[in-house]
């Protein structure tokens, strides 16, 4: 039996290429949450999902699921409870390619959202849900897209290239990296009259809106040049070498405009000589620093590491791949692309699987992308391992990093007596070991578990130091999260106000430097609830950007929170959102403060 099932757009089943429709909007409903749940679900949470309304709502769940099993067949919807659904091998669904991604993915009509049109009134869990996952998939959307264009151009196929371009720009055209890379793509076609024609209609149509001009990246695209050929270096491979060694030199010495020159001379000079070796390791250098040289530099890196990876397959050099796959994770969890970023950790650890030194980067980000989304025994196993592993490698500062986003972990999970040694450990690693640029994320966390245990003098003491540190070494986004404690601390205080003065300051720097996605979702969480609470004219503004930002990037205890924040604010219905939204969420901190929340609404 084929089963087809679309769910962007207008739904449909189709089994064995003949088209069924159930009866019902609420069997739709159904489908698309089993669907993208990607579990078993109990039948309590679809009853107050969906029937909480009804005169008889454990009977409308039985007819509604008796209905789903008529569409799809009882072995694929289970009677029992949990309510289970097995699709069988070859079953297509549409949505699959965007809810859990390959590296391949391309989405096949990315215009259309989930159950378009359809609206769920009478049940407002739901309703929120829908709303969110639209967000979310369309997000998905974009970063599949995105990849697609980029791994296109740096394999030479520029129409393929532009084809995936022209459908993100179309997803959000006021989207200024989207925009960036189509003007790239033509400019890399060798098409300059179509880069320069996209290039103007960006700039009439951010004027007309938004009355801003475009940004550096967007203009500097418009430069772009194919794989520049250029003579062969006079000094062949020798002088390709020594152009990669002072890449190198200038970028450990700051210099990084001077660095990444001449790794590109090295790429288009190795491209010449037709010398894959020295090609690979050139795209290799050139795409490591721009991953870390800011937002703007991604595109640019992202394509370097692409041809890399090409390079590496026809070399077989898995740890190189790997590398580069790690890269590219990086700059994903940067921007809260958290499923895309575990693809590409996973086939880095794929390519290097006896390699320690990848395993441990890999888990520590895969680490972190799992508590960011509310897998908190995700996050426990990869990062416990990743702690493990870094213990045989002698490398104190991925210690470091591994001992910081453990303790974390369990200080979300309000664990703060396993939490501190972690966080404390880090800590005097960073300031003993030589990079002390990197304490204010430990002690970033540790003052929050001070906050948390009344200790207020201590917290700021610890933010105080974080923040001078991040001022020192020019790093806004931690400068931003030390700013955020410091807020934490105004209210410990009962300053309020001052509070959300810093906030408003650490959320406008952010937007200035848009790397540090989490950060921005964490102060936004702050601001939403001090201003819920207190209640405060500006709570609707920060209630609604922080669930976009969290229904984009998959953040579902974020997104939680702002129920329970709304609840705080007056909201009655808010708390039975939370409770739907919670359930996917394994953190059991989380769960208390729902029923804290819950009992002081009663």
């Amino acid at each position: 039996m084929a089963i087809e099932i679309k769910l962007l757009g207008a739904p449909s089943v189709s089994i064995d290429g003949i088209q069924v429709r159930p009866r019902g909007r609420k069997v739709w409903a159904l489908l698309a949450y089993l669907v993208l749940a990607g579990h078993d679900v109990a039948r309590v949470h679809l009853t107050d999902l969906l029937f909480g309304e009804a005169d008889d709502p454990a009977r409308a769940l039985r007819w509604n699921l008796t209905e789903l099993r008529h569409l799809l067949g009882p072995d694929v919807v289970g009677a029992g409870d949990p309510v289970t659904l097995a699709l069988p091998p070859g079953a297509s669904v549409d949505v699959a390619a965007l809810a859990t991604p390959h590296l391949s993915s391309v989405p096949v009509d990315s215009s259309r959202d989930l159950l378009e049109g359809m609206t769920f009134g009478g049940c407002p869990a739901f309703e929120a849900w829908l709303v969110n996952q639209r967000r979310y998939l369309r997000s998905r959307a974009a970063d599949l897209l995105r990849n697609a264009a980029i791994a296109s151009l740096a394999a030479g196929e520029t129409d393929r290239a532009i084809d995936h371009a022209v459908r993100l720009v179309a997803l959000d055209p006021l989207e200024e990296s989207s925009q960036a890379l189509l003007v790239r793509c033509y400019a890399v076609a060798g098409d300059a009259d179509a880069a320069t024609r996209q290039l103007e209609a960006c700039r009439r149509l951010l004027h007309s809106e938004l009355g801003v001009e475009p940004s550096d990246a967007v203009v500097s695209a418009v430069h772009a040049s194919p794989a520049m050929v250029v003579r062969s270096p006079a000094g062949g491979r020798r002088a390709i070498q020594a152009q990669i060694e002072a890449g190198r030199a200038a970028t450990r010495a700051g210099a990084l405009e001077a660095g990444v020159e001449c790794f590109r001379r090295a790429a288009a000079e190795s491209h010449s000589l037709g010398d894959l070796e020295l090609g690979l390791r050139s795209l290799m250098a050139l795409g490591s620093a721009l991953a870390h040289a800011g937002v703007d530099r991604h595109q640019e890196a992202a394509a370097a590491l692409h041809g890399a990876i090409t390079a590496g397959r026809r070399l077989d050099r898995g740890g190189v791949i790997a590398e580069a796959h790690l890269e590219l994770a990086w700059m994903d969890f940067l921007r809260a692309r958290y499923e895309l970023a575990r693809v590409q950790i996973d086939a880095a650890l794929e390519e290097a699987p006896g390699d320690e030194a990848v395993r441990c980067l890999g888990l520590w980000m895969r680490g972190k992308c799992a508590v960011e989304t509310g897998d908190y025994a995700g996050s426990l196993a990869d990062l416990t391992a990743a702690v493990e592993l870094v213990e045989k490698l002698d490398d104190p500062m991925r210690r470091c990093y591994c001992l910081a986003s453990l303790g974390r972990t369990y200080l979300m999970m309000d664990e703060r007596a396993r939490a501190r040694p972690l966080l404390e450990q880090a800590r005097a690693i960073g300031s003993a070991g030589g990079f002390a640029w990197f304490t204010p994320v430990p002690e970033c966390f540790l003052a929050d578990l001070e906050l948390a245990e009344g200790n207020v003098a201590r917290a700021e003491d610890l933010l105080d130091g974080a923040r001078a540190t991040a001022v020192a070494v020019a790093d806004a986004c931690l400068e931003a999260q030390a700013m955020r404690g410091l807020a934490l601390v105004h209210e410990a205080r009962g300053n309020d106000e001052e509070a959300i003065s810093l906030l408003t300051d650490a959320r406008a720097r952010l937007v200035a430097f848009p790397d540090w996605e989490w950060t921005l979702a964490h102060i936004l969480d702050a601001l939403a609830r001090i201003t819920a609470e207190g209640p405060h004219p500006t709570a609707e503004r920060w209630l609604q950007e922080l669930e976009v930002v969290a229904g984009r990037s998959g953040m579902k205890e974020l997104l939680t929170h702002a129920y329970i924040y709304r609840a705080a604010a007056g909201d009655a219905g808010a708390l039975e959102i939370a409770t739907v939204l919670a359930a996917e969420v394994d953190n059991p901190a989380l769960h208390r403060a729902l029923a804290t929340s819950e009992l002081t609404s009663n």
